[in-house]
């Protein structure tokens, strides 16, 4: 049977390991935060650049897709088009 001393032993050691694990998540935690905001900052700088095929904000891609359909030659349905018929 253990004793008192030795179950304490035993937990003081597992009280270290929980804390190094501890530890090492949160500095984890630190360079996953420090990445996702590097990645988010190239994305926007992308998204600012004309350079960048596709990288367009979302409203201007689809008023750009719509501006191509139209230099296309095709026709889509607007509300304009009720006020003709």
């Amino acid at each position: 049977m253990e004793s008192g001393a030795e179950r304490e032993e035993q937990t003081e050691k597992a009280a270290e390991r929980l804390e190094e694990g501890a530890e090492r998540m949160e500095r984890r935690s630190e360079e996953v935060a420090e990445e996702t905001a590097d990645v988010r900052a190239d994305w926007e700088r992308k998204q600012a650049s004309s350079e960048v095929p596709g990288a367009e904000p979302a409203e201007e891609a689809g008023e750009e897709a719509g501006e191509e359909l139209a230099e296309d030659g095709e026709h889509q349905a607007g509300p304009s088009d009720d006020a003709d018929a």
